[in-house]
């Protein structure tokens, strides 16, 4: 179950990645990563998880 949790977190945040930097027109990097994490992860994480045994 971790495994899928990380496969689908690397997903969104290279989505996140993709969308910012066409926005930004620059490849932002590591930086739209990082900007995941502050914006998203934690209810990311709530979400996959709400409903499924840990």
């Amino acid at each position: 179950m971790v495994k899928d949790f990380i496969h689908s977190q690397v997903e969104e945040m290279q989505k996140h990645k993709w969308l910012e930097s066409e926005k930004a027109g620059v490849d932002l990097g590591e930086a739209a990563f990082l900007d995941w994490v502050d914006k998203y992860y934690e209810k990311f994480s709530k979400s996959y998880f709400s409903g499924k045994l840990l």
